[in-house]
């Protein structure tokens, strides 16, 4: 989804394209994608644990407990890191099932 503008309409619309989970051909809508969510931090120097780029890992805000997300109609929302990646990808369409 990252070549198309996030709205109400657009979300409300928008059909899965990789099936990842399953998920091709279905419609989310506004509550399950995501407009933003917390700092993902980089290795800071000296660290001894590597970040995971869009995962939750010990160097972000939550640590690797999970991350908060602002949503297209407007909620917010914890996602723990058990379920980060299901979630990720019903917002994301890319194909992801693997940190």
């Amino acid at each position: 989804m990252d070549d198309i503008r996030k709205t109400e309409a657009s979300v409300s619309s928008y059909k899965h394209k990789n099936n990842a989970f399953g998920l091709r051909g279905q419609v989310f809508g506004p509550s399950d994608i995501y407009l933003m969510f917390d700092g993902d931090r980089q290795t800071p120097p000296g660290g001894k644990i590597p970040a995971i780029n869009n995962y939750p890992d010990p160097n972000d805000d939550h640590g690797d407990r999970g991350v908060n997300y602002v949503m297209a109609d407007g909620s917010t929302r914890f996602v723990s890191k058990k379920n980060y990646l299901f979630s990720y990808e019903k917002s994301q369409d890319e194909n992801r099932s693997t940190p």
